[in-house]
């Protein structure tokens, strides 16, 4: 059986402090404004960057971060290096608290009125020079509204001006974004350092400005992105590679109706380059059809280092050599994500919970069959369950899914042999659930089959 661990005393006291800033914090007038900044009562207090980074995480998961408790974070009294930002009430003029901290990683999610121009913006000169990661995975560029509509594009300048300036950067994640080929050309022409880039689900249709990276580059997303053919002799002069993903989804909202299958390149014609790309360890070509199994087998052959190779929404997850036959001519104990096994589906919800929805549904719809069968606990399972679920409150079908895999999971039988800890998680994410999807059928019978264990009398309507 495994153990909970409890709290450490650091976090006791983080959480102490959260809960408490009408306590511990007083108001301070700003010199002619009509704000206010807020403020340590004890004059005295410092935290080091390490408890100032764990303080500022915490105020976001109790959901306490906005433009007033953000100015706790003067460099005066704390230090930061590394800022984690989600799902916050922030604004652009409360991120600017930030210019006087050294920041060399820097993370920003979730925020809907704040752009990738207005969090760079924020950055203070020092940072600007030594920012080493930044993450800025579905937030718009500018807030401008289009005159265009759908379909228009980022103007050059607004990216030229902020991403141009971060000279020392060596991750960039701007997933999700409306970046285009314009932009693409200036992270390539003008951040020397950068050695791992994440353009998935953006305007890119052609990435012939990556050449300027070629001897750089060790990490490539480039999922779901409508490449053509033309892409081919640029992925294969990026030697350096050690990770490539180009996996794809035919299901996307923005395919309805057009077959962009047509029109995007065929992986088999990258594989069967198997000279190119000798330094791969991972590679994802997850939602490719028409792979062959020789194409896929020779191209493992001359690229032994491989460890991990995502499958998902493909029938290579079933070819052979995936399944553990013995008689296999090649050995390999390479990391599969796809729905052929057991093995396979949880991968997928390991690597995929957090942003490839479509992925993760197919995944769930196979785990419920394989969940009913099982007669021992898998607390390993639950756990990735839970976290698919918290990273997917608002959607109906996720939830629902999870929620029925968790439900073969606790029988009877089973349930005792289950942590507490588990349990609780189970609960609290159960009546979140309930709260969002009042009327969906799922949570209405987990809820119900859980209070009849309970002895309880349960009218849900």
């Amino acid at each position: 059986m495994t153990y909970d661990m409890p709290k450490s005393l650091q976090q006791c006291c983080l959480d102490f402090i959260c809960n408490n800033l009408d306590v511990l914090c007083q108001e301070i007038p700003l010199p002619r404004s009509i704000n206010v900044k807020l403020a340590f009562k004890n004059s005295d207090v410092f935290l080091t960057d390490a408890i100032s980074e764990e303080f500022l995480k915490t105020l976001c998961e109790k959901k306490k971060l906005n433009d007033e408790t953000l100015t706790l974070f003067d460099s005066n009294c704390m230090n930061l290096k590394r800022v984690y930002i989600k799902d916050a009430q922030l604004s652009a003029a409360g991120l600017r608290i930030l210019k006087a901290q050294k920041i060399v990683e820097l993370e920003v999610l979730g925020l809907g009125n704040v752009t990738v121009n207005d969090v760079i913006g924020s950055l203070g000169q020092w940072t600007l020079n030594n920012l080493k990661t930044l993450h800025v995975s579905n937030l718009k560029f500018i807030n401008t509204p289009n005159k265009m509509g759908i379909g228009s594009y980022l103007n050059t300048a607004d990216l030229d001006v902020n991403i141009g300036s971060l000279r020392s950067l060596k991750y960039l994640d701007v997933s999700n974004t409306e970046l285009n080929v314009c932009g693409l050309n200036i992270i390539a022409k003008q951040l020397p350092c950068l050695e791992v880039l994440d353009i998935s689900c953006t305007r890119i249709s052609d990435i012939k400005p990556l050449r300027r990276c070629r001897d750089r580059l060790k990490c490539l997303s480039l999922y779901d992105l409508n490449i053509g053919s033309d892409s081919i002799p640029v992925l294969t002069q990026l030697t350096g590679l050690v990770h490539l993903d180009v996996s794809y989804d035919s299901h996307s909202i923005s395919r309805i109706g057009i077959n962009w299958d047509r029109f995007r390149f065929k992986v088999s014609a990258l594989l069967s380059r198997t000279h190119c790309l000798p330094n791969l360890t991972s590679l994802d070509i997850s939602g490719n059809l028409g792979l062959k199994e020789s194409i896929l087998m020779q191209f493992l052959k001359s690229h032994s280092n491989i460890q991990f190779l995502g499958l998902a929404l493909t029938r290579a997850c079933r070819y052979p050599l995936f399944l553990g036959d013995k008689d296999s001519e090649l050995k390999t104990n390479i990391t599969v994500t796809g729905e052929a096994n057991e093995r396979q589906l949880l991968e997928c919800l390991r690597r995929y919970a957090a942003n490839r929805q479509t992925y993760v549904k197919r995944a769930l719809f196979k785990l419920y069959s394989v969940t009913r069968r099982m007669t021992e606990p898998r607390e390993d399972i639950l756990k990735l369950l839970l976290l698919v679920i918290k990273q997917h409150p608002n959607h109906n079908v996720m939830q629902a899914l999870a929620l029925s895999c968790i439900l073969n999971l606790l029988k009877t039988e089973l349930e005792p042999n289950v942590h507490p800890s588990c349990l609780k998680d189970i609960v609290c994410h159960t009546l979140r659930a309930m709260a969002n999807f009042p009327r969906s059928q799922p949570v209405k019978n987990f809820v119900i089959w859980k209070a009849q264990k309970l002895g309880l009398k349960l009218y849900y309507t």
